[in-house]
């Protein structure tokens, strides 16, 4: 156990002092020793790492051999660890144009701030070159483009990247590492694809594929094409894929071009750095919570084991309590003082030291003592919870068979070994053996418990002596002594045995009971004392507890039952299904005893078929003989009557018995001094009837006994109902229109004369009305002529001249000339 947890207390040492190893990383890029300026200008990638990184890596470790002691699997999460906290981008040697290659990739850094949105690095300012494969060293002759873009997997302070990331993301990042050393526009469509995956937006990779978008027309994209064709809704995806698809288009000339010279001025540094940075803090804050929280769980752990060695310390303990009560109950000689002897390294009992096939005890562990077991438990085997568990085990199975000992010799397991015969006889009784020692070992551990749990306490013993003496003088209802209650008790046995004991509505239960107890009735009068009063004080308090069972059993289906009915009330207003069909029953009794059937032709109680039987066949006759009236008179071959003097019919006796019933209702009522005329009930029955469907009468004839009863009935009741609402509909249909002929209007009704008196003055006066017309037409016309005339006159005087004027003009005319 000590070892145990000194190898837990080791494991979180080590992790601390990996933890302080990332953190002196920290402290070293925030100082900055990653910063691009303090790089190294060439060489492999595992030179450019910070000094930090190299110290922890080229350092001699003093914890070298804890580490050995450690899984495979903890020792490539630690260093996956300490390689999360070293910069650069890669821990693997790579070539020299690898190596300038990932130096501008990291130009372009995720900004946890953002869902898809990436932050431009600063440019490398370790000397560049050019790309091509001479590797020559010439500077560019023009200006140089910005240097294509590098993306990471979004990563934010809460949930960043394990150490041990998967491998496809390492493959992911690979592939799309050397996909940009090519131009985008050559792009097929898959590495499109790895592409967008490896920049956080992996749900819409199967949108690009479906859409066949290689590299060049992934230049060309715009923001509609994004929203309408591809179906990207969410703002931030969007502008995200369109700022990376513009540094992807911005580094396209880096990639032909020539890179800038080692004497180059470098550019100015910007914040990527302290970004970087506080990732990295983010991180190693989260992978130091999750060892705080296996230092806990491992803990627990050890504390776990230390109590279950106290457990199991406990048990043996119990155990060897209990081999020492067996050993006193049964008289046994002590297991200290027992002969034992060694033959093949198993336990011979001295009683049978010649036998040459040992009793052992059956299980996986096997071993003579419990003592010698412990030690050599001891002494082989590490201390774990799991070797607690088997020793707990072992010590149970070798108590239940040093218990089995008190009543099976070890000679007579012996000789059952030794019996002759074949190897599969010899294993048949081995098996049989190991049988019969597994059940005498289960009834010595049930003993065993019991030992334990109810300890032979003379006190006890004889307070439960006394109650059960005087619950069995309060069942017998009398004062009894000693002398009277074995005769008392053995009366009440042979009432159980005879099934006299209940009540009288519990007759039978009794007599189901008697045969139960039959056999531990025996025992009971076998036994004596103390004994005997216990076993039947049990018996008597286990009947009473199951006839107050059988009460409370039968209360609640009392209770059911009625709650049942209340819901069925409720459910069908107010009558239940069963009460309904009683009541139609009884209705459809009366009605047909009006028909002058009598009440015991309805006995459907007995095994023969009720006499309303052939009663119900022969008026079905008489409704399908009226049915086949009815449908030649709609054919226009008969008048739609039936006679119901025929011979088929007066056979039945239907006639005469409700003809009895009408002579008897008659007189009933002249004496009662009531003058209304009975109603013939059969015919009245088979018109209705006759107003069913073929198919109703069909399934009335097919049908038999109490059901044919109740449906014959109810398709009488249907066709007064629908008689009833036919006169009811004619009434309602009458009233509607007498109230609609009081709402129109009134109008005179005339008679031919004055009809044609009417037309007469009619046409006078529309003579007249003409004759007017024309006479006014005449005298407007004279008027007209008489005012033309008028004008006329008055025209021809005013051109005629008058004397007067006529000599003045013509003595100026002289007297001009």
């Amino acid at each position: 156990m000590d070892e145990h947890i000194f190898h837990y207390e080791e494991d979180f040492q080590e992790e601390g002092s990996v933890l302080h190893d990332r953190q002196a990383d920290l402290s070293s890029e925030q100082d900055g020793s990653l910063l691009p300026s303090h790089r190294p200008e060439a060489g492999p990638a595992h030179s450019r790492r910070p000094a930090s990184a190299q110290a922890n890596s080229s350092r001699p470790s003093a914890q070298q051999p804890r580490k050995a002691s450690r899984t495979p699997a903890a020792a490539d999460e630690q260093e996956a660890c300490l390689q999360t906290g070293r910069s650069g981008s890669s821990s693997t040697a790579r070539p020299e144009s690898d190596t300038d290659m990932l130096d501008y990739m990291n130009n372009v850094a995720y900004d946890p701030g953002r869902s898809a949105q990436y932050v431009a690095r600063p440019s490398s300012p370790t000397p560049e070159y050019s790309m091509d494969d001479s590797g020559s060293d010439t500077p560019p002759s023009s200006t140089r483009s910005p240097p294509p873009p590098h993306y990471a997997r979004p990563q934010t302070a809460s949930t960043s990247r394990s150490p041990g990331f998967s491998s496809r993301e390492g493959l992911l990042e690979n592939k799309v590492q050397g996909q940009l050393q090519k131009p985008p526009c050559d792009w097929t469509v898959p590495e499109v694809c790895d592409w967008v995956d490896f920049i956080g937006l992996g749900q819409y990779r199967k949108k690009f594929l479906h859409s066949y978008i290689n590299g060049r027309i992934l230049l060309k994209v715009t923001n509609d094409h994004l929203k309408l064709d591809l179906g990207i809704a969410p703002l931030g995806h969007r502008e995200g894929l369109l700022m990376a698809i513009a540094d992807l288009a911005s580094a396209r000339p880096a990639l032909r071009g020539r890179r800038r010279p080692t004497s180059a001025p470098q550019e100015r540094l910007s914040d990527g750095a302290a970004i970087h940075a506080e990732q990295q803090r983010n991180h190693l804050l989260h992978e130091l919570e999750k060892a705080n929280a296996r230092a806990a769980h491992r803990k627990s752990v050890a504390g776990q084991a230390m109590r279950t060695a106290a457990l199991a310390d406990a048990e043996i303990q119990r155990l060897a309590g209990a081999v020492a009560d067996l050993e006193l109950r049964f008289h046994l000689p002590p297991s200290s003082q027992r002969p034992l002897s060694r033959q093949g390294g198993q336990l011979v009992d001295g009683i049978d030291c010649q036998g040459t096939i040992p009793w052992h005890p059956a299980g996986r562990c096997i071993s003579p003592s419990p003592e010698s077991a412990k030690q050599k438990v001891r002494d082989h085997q590490p201390t774990t919870p799991h070797l607690i568990h088997c020793t707990s085990q072992w010590h149970q199975e070798t108590g239940a068979q040093l218990a089995v000992t008190a009543s099976l010799s070890y000679a007579q397991a012996v000789q059952a070994r030794r019996s002759p015969g074949p190897r599969q006889a010899a294993a048949s009784s081995t098996f049989l053996s190991r049988l019969h020692l597994d059940i005498q070992g289960r009834r010595a551990r049930l003993q065993a418990k019991e030992a334990s749990m109810y300890a032979p306490d003379p006190v006890s013993v004889k307070r439960r002596h006394e109650k059960d003496l005087q619950f069995l003088r309060q069942c017998l209802g009398d004062k009894l002594g000693d002398a009277e209650m074995d005769a008392a008790i053995d009366d009440i046995v042979y009432r159980y045995q005879s099934g006299e004991a209940g009540d009288e509505k519990d007759r039978e239960i009794s007599r189901l009971q008697a045969a139960t107890f039959q056999k531990q009735g025996d025992k009971i009068k076998k036994l004596g004392g103390a004994r005997k009063l216990e076993k039947l004080a049990a018996f008597i308090r286990t009947d009473q507890f199951l006839q107050r069972y059988r009460t409370d059993l039968n209360s609640r289906k009392l209770r059911i039952s009625e709650l049942a009915k209340k819901w069925d009330r409720l459910l069908y207003g107010g009558m239940l299904p069963e009460d309904k069909e009683a009541a139609d029953f009884k209705a459809c009794k009366a009605h047909w005893e009006g028909c002058g059937w009598d009440a015991s032709d309805f006995d459907y109680h007995s095994a023969a078929p009720a006499p309303a039987e052939e009663k119900f066949d022969a008026l079905l006759k008489r409704v399908q003989a009226l049915q086949e009236a009815q449908v030649k008179k709609a054919a226009g071959s008969g008048n739609g009557q039936v006679d119901w003097s025929a011979t088929a019919f007066r056979e039945d006796g239907l006639e005469e018995q409700q003809a009895a019933k009408l002579a008897e209702v008659k007189h009933e009522a002249a004496e009662e001094g009531k003058g209304d005329a009975p109603v013939n009930l059969l015919l009245q029955s088979v018109e209705m009837l006759a107003r069913c469907r073929k198919d109703e009468l069909d399934k009335l004839t097919a049908s038999q006994g109490y059901k044919r009863c109740l449906a014959m009935y109810r398709a009488l009741q249907t066709q007064r109902f629908i008689d009833f609402t036919s006169k009811d509909l004619r009434e309602r249909e009458a009233k509607m229109a007498s109230a609609l002929a009081a709402l129109a209007p009134r109008r005179k009704l005339l008679s031919q004369g004055e009809a044609d008196a009417f037309l007469n003055r009619l046409l006078n006066d529309t003579d007249r009305r003409r004759q007017r017309q024309e006479e006014l037409s005449k005298a407007a016309a004279h008027a007209e002529l008489a005012k033309l005339e008028a004008g006329r006159a008055a025209l021809a005087a005013l051109r005629t001249p008058s004397r007067a004027t006529s000599r003045p003009a013509s003595s100026r005319g002289r007297h001009g000339a």
